[in-house]
């Protein structure tokens, strides 16, 4: 078998394809297309379906989604099965409009390619871990995917570290309040467009941009942070992030902002509008910010209760007269781990292991 084109398949003007390329093979596996399988044969709402997975595999049943595999059509419906080596093309042929389309794709890792240009989803509400951890996609095309209702899109790209380009610079996420790990992981990503990103209801931000090693800049300035209550790991392990502009983001609500700067190659850091009277850990804040010599924390305020663990570890840089504060919690903190070395080289978090792939655990889902 061979990647075809489109040709003989059924005319729908509602589908993905994508591409799936197998390597290594045993005959015995089956290998996954898609994985969202209550999603896409019912796609009902949770309460219908609750106690129904009997049904699922009834032929009676299946009526949301045709898997064509090189314009062959899989009857009945299975979202798996038994490949070769060699590419193929996938197509899924939706018959009607899904309103959720998380775990679609979650840990499909033969799948290279995956083109959403002809997917309405107009009537999505959750796309949480949608892309998750596509460790093979080279190429994920959601430059005209409609997000205008979507709520959830925590780990929608996690640990697609493959991906040199994401166009996400039509998204519409107004309504979306999780962002949870969006891009996490997306380690080989060298550019990012989002300037259009509407933040004005997102609650959870933590681990945002985790682990983006290859971002040599991002601009956040359209982001409203006003109801975000929760700041870690946004920028943590960008390390080529010389600068970070985050003058208009406003943190009233967030009570934990651990890690948020942690192993970025900034320079300085004007916090001078961070209000952290809520923040109830900043733990590892600036870790690992080897190139850091300025820092502006004038408004910081920090509570007797609030965690500040290695806050300036291995800030190899940065000198006590740097830092603009009149905290006498943040310079002790300074003092202590100045006192207690450097972390040894060797000494990194543990998220990262071996060929891109990103192993750190996903911030739990507050849902």
């Amino acid at each position: 078998m061979g990647c075809s084109s489109e040709t003989g398949m059924n005319s729908n003007d509602n589908y993905i394809t994508a591409v799936l390329e197998v390597k290594d093979y045993e005959e015995e596996d089956e290998i996954e297309m898609i994985n969202s399988y209550d999603r896409i044969v019912r796609n009902t709402p949770d309460e219908a379906i609750e106690g129904e997975e009997e049904n699922y595999n009834n032929e009676t049943e299946i009526k949301d989604c045709t898997i064509y595999i090189d314009g062959k059509p899989i009857i009945p419906f299975s979202y798996t099965h038994k490949f070769t080596r060699g590419k193929y093309l996938i197509k899924y042929d939706f018959h009607h409009l899904l309103t959720k389309t998380d775990y679609m794709f979650c840990y499909c890792l033969n799948l290279t390619e995956i083109d959403l240009t002809h997917f309405n989803s107009s009537k999505v509400n959750n796309m949480s871990r949608m892309f998750f951890r596509l460790l093979n996609a080279v190429k994920i095309d959601v430059s005209n995917l409609n997000t205008k209702n979507v709520t959830n899109m925590s780990s929608m790209f996690f640990t697609c570290s493959k991906l040199k380009q994401l166009d996400v610079s039509k998204f519409d996420t107004s309504k979306c309040e999780n962002m949870i790990s969006m891009f996490s992981g997306c380690e080989s990503l060298e550019e990012l467009n989002l300037s259009k990103f509407n933040t004005k209801n997102v609650l959870f931000l933590n681990g945002f941009l985790e682990g983006c090693q290859k971002l040599k800049k991002i601009d956040v300035s359209s982001f409203n942070t006003e109801k975000v209550t929760r700041m870690s790991g946004v920028f943590c392990r960008c390390k080529e992030l010389t600068s970070i502009n985050v003058s208009n983001f406003n943190t009233k609500n967030v009570i934990d902002m651990s890690e948020m700067f942690s192993e970025t190659a900034v320079e300085s850091l004007d916090l001078s509008n961070f209000n952290t009277e809520k923040v109830e850990d900043m733990s590892y804040l600036f870790r690992r910010c080897k190139n850091l010599k300025k820092l502006n924390l004038s408004k910081f305020k920090v509570n007797q209760n609030t965690n500040t663990e290695r806050m300036f570890s291995t800030c190899t840089c940065l000198e006590k007269k740097n830092i603009k504060t009149k905290d006498d919690k943040i310079l002790a903190q300074f003092d202590q781990d100045l006192l207690a070395g450097d972390e040894p080289d060797g000494q990194e978090m543990e998220e990262y292991e071996g060929e891109g792939e990103y192993e750190g655990a996903e911030p739990e889902d507050p849902y």
